[in-house]
């Protein structure tokens, strides 16, 4: 979806296609640095791995689910 989302295809000016790809490639960025960056902190808290463990699972769990769903 990222890719479609990044070579979206039509006429329109050379600028908005450009920023459209820079739009989207940051988000992602942005959303990946998210997410490691809060597996680390996870990792580092030792009373709460529990809980955030069932939460990463839950969330694994719907995103496969979400995935399933969306790209048939």
């Amino acid at each position: 979806m990222i890719n479609a989302f990044h070579f979206q295809s039509g006429y329109r000016p050379y600028f908005a296609h450009a920023a459209w790809a820079v739009i989207v490639d940051a988000t992602t960025s942005s959303t990946i640095l998210w997410l490691i960056s809060g597996i680390y902190l996870w990792a580092r808290r030792p009373r709460r791995r529990l809980a955030g463990g069932l939460c990463l699972l839950a969330g694994t769990v719907l995103f496969a689910i979400l995935a399933v769903l969306l790209c048939r």
